[in-house]
Formats: C-alpha cells, structure tokens, sequence
C-alpha cells in the first residue's frame, strides 16, 4: 500500500477489493512464521510466503478456496473451507 497515493481509481478500487483475500495470506504467513510478498504468476496475484525452513509457497484463497503451491509446481494443496490451521498442519507435515 506504500504506492496508494500514486495509484489512479480504477487500482485503488482492485487493490481494495483485494484486500479480504491478503489478509488471508497474512494470517497464514504469520503462523508459517514465513514473510508475506505479492506476486502475479500466470496472469494472477499470488501471495510468496517466503518460509525459513524451505522454499517458497505461493497462495490464493478465493470464494472459500486455499490453493496452495511451491514455486514452479502445480498446485500441492487445493481445499474448501479450511482453515488456516488446518493449511498449516498440511504444510508442516510435507517433505
């Protein structure tokens, strides 16, 4: 958001509306223990949480759903209505 004032309407609007699916990636961040960037793949915003333990994951969380990936991989996880506990145990428990 340090780029807000420069942003015209029309990104302001995107960014907000945005904003509930990164808060998301935030909270899981956090319990990864994990820094949190933004970053388009495919033509889609992911959020990078770069883990201290091992590589980077990239993550959406849309309309209920968690995708969860390692960078340059298909997706690893794919799971409605989880929760983040549950996102991290899954996590935790792979190679």
């Amino acid at each position: 958001m340090a780029n807000w004032c420069a942003m015209d309407e029309a990104l302001k609007a995107s960014t907000w509306d945005r904003l509930p699916e990164r808060h998301c990636w935030l909270r899981l961040a956090g319990v990864l223990n994990g820094s949190l960037d933004v970053v388009q793949t495919e033509g889609e915003e992911w959020g990078r949480i770069e883990l201290f333990d091992r590589s980077a994951l990239l993550v959406q969380w849309r309309d209920g759903i968690w995708r969860v990936r390692q960078e340059g991989n298909q997706d690893i996880l794919q799971v409605a209505e989880a929760d983040i506990q549950y996102v991290d145990a899954w996590i935790r428990e792979k190679p």
